[in-house]
């Protein structure tokens, strides 16, 4: 299945579900795993005046299965490689402050 490199209320979970699932195979552990959704996509989330972003930033700390479980996602649905990155931890709008302030979205079920 392709999918386009636009992500909206209407294919966002998807991604982000089967993300979830990859990275508990991955794992092989029950623990949840906590990420920030920050930029384009937490204002999609959020509120109702933007459509769609092109990728999905997350402001949490970036691991090698955090990475894989990205990769075999993008691989399933056609996605670029960094459909799902941290890269805006790299800007200087980033503040450690934002895991503090943050408010529970969604749990996704695996």
């Amino acid at each position: 299945m392709s999918h386009s490199n636009n992500f909206n209320k209407d294919n966002i979970y998807l991604y982000l579900n089967d993300f979830a699932e990859e990275y508990k195979k991955l794992t092989n552990d029950n623990k949840p795993l906590k990420i920030v959704l920050v930029g384009g996509a937490s204002v999609l989330l959020n509120y109702n005046f933007r459509k769609s972003t092109n990728d999905i930033d997350y402001s949490n700390a970036q691991s090698a299965i955090i990475d894989k479980a990205v990769e075999k996602t993008a691989l399933k649905y056609r996605l670029f490689k960094n459909w799902l990155n941290n890269d805006f931890r790299k800007t200087s709008a980033y503040s450690d402050k934002i895991e503090d302030i943050s408010v529970f979205h969604k749990k996704y079920q695996t």
